[in-house]
């Protein structure tokens, strides 16, 4: 059995060329904004989507949390996401546990997130 992915892997976000390179020190504030914010919609969404049992845009959101999650470091999210997207992909119904399964990761990884940031800022 592989490893849980991790909550938040900050060595994702570092690895951007204006952060590693240091030209844009406040890119991944506006970054980490930007996941909370637009991910608490998408979200919204996927509940919805599960309430009005529509799989097609469950699906959709499954696949874009995915792809923002990955690209901020949000990887225990990412996988989560991928492995419905894939369940959905290959014929698999939309269930209760599975939403909350995301919803557990997305509250992991703001936590993680949010616990990042509050070391960063205070220099550790």
């Amino acid at each position: 059995m592989s490893a849980r992915p991790a909550d938040f892997d900050p060595a994702v976000i570092r690895e951007l060329p204006m952060i590693a390179d240091g030209s844009d020190t406040e890119l991944a504030d506006r970054l980490f904004d930007l996941f909370v914010t637009s991910t608490k919609k998408m979200m919204d969404k996927l509940d919805a989507a599960f309430r009005d049992t529509d799989r097609e845009t469950y699906l959709r959101m499954v696949h874009t949390i995915k792809s923002s999650a990955g690209r901020i470091g949000a990887m225990a999210l990412s996988a989560e996401t991928a492995r419905q997207e894939l369940a959905l992909r290959e014929g698999g119904t939309v269930s209760a546990e599975m939403l909350a399964s995301v919803q557990q990761h997305f509250e992991s990884a703001l936590a993680a997130l949010a616990a990042y940031r509050q070391d960063h800022a205070a220099g550790t």
